[in-house]
């Protein structure tokens, strides 16, 4: 709820591979894009029991997309 997602780095150059290890992949946000965009044309009504899950799990992708940068896949 406070955003903890992170880890900790005894030395600089592990920046990279850890951001590039959390981050959503593009494939990831063109899911997530997909399902939101779906979800939002159907009046974000939940039609079964997955679409809980599946809404938490796009919502925080694109969460992750806009702190890390990442665009869909095309």
């Amino acid at each position: 709820m406070m955003g903890m997602t992170g880890k900790l780095c005894l030395a600089i150059d592990q920046t990279n591979v850890i951001n590039e290890v959390i981050s959503p992949t593009p494939s990831d946000v063109a899911w997530a894009t997909d399902f939101m965009s779906d979800f939002e044309a159907n009046g974000r009504v939940i039609r079964d029991g997955s679409d809980l899950p599946r809404l938490g799990r796009a919502e925080k992708i694109m969460k992750l997309a806009v702190a890390f940068g990442v665009q869909p896949a095309l």
